[in-house]
């Protein structure tokens, strides 16, 4: 008989949200629009990817997880424990970033199928 899996999740698993980094999903709860924002040269591809590295590293998933739920999905700002809240709100503030005042909505990048 095979092993059984633990019981137990760490505290800081993201529930249901797997391996997703959460940033996509904070990004969409402050409004913020990324793509306007690299087109525009404000957000350099590196900033970009220094942002998913900090999210990767971020001992909190779990905790973000709840934050962004219990919000409803809309937040004006990433909370404290945040490693990418300055950044975050530096990017919120300028409203020309906001996907209220942009015509598309920031997504995850899907991988291509086969």
């Amino acid at each position: 008989m095979p092993p059984k899996a633990p019981q137990n999740t760490p505290a800081n698993a993201a529930p249901d949200r797997g391996e997703d980094l959460l940033i996509w999903e904070m990004v969409n709860a402050m409004e913020i629009d990324l793509a306007c924002a690299i087109q525009r040269d404000e957000l350099p591809i590196k900033t970009l990817g220094a942002m998913m590295r900090n999210c990767h590293a971020c001992p909190a998933p779990r905790l973000c997880g709840v934050y962004l739920d219990s919000r409803a999905g809309r937040t004006a700002q990433a909370p404290s424990f945040c490693p990418n809240r300055e950044k975050l709100s530096d990017l919120q503030r300028n409203r020309r970033y906001s996907t209220a005042a942009a015509p598309h909505k920031t997504t995850a990048p899907q991988d291509a199928a086969p």
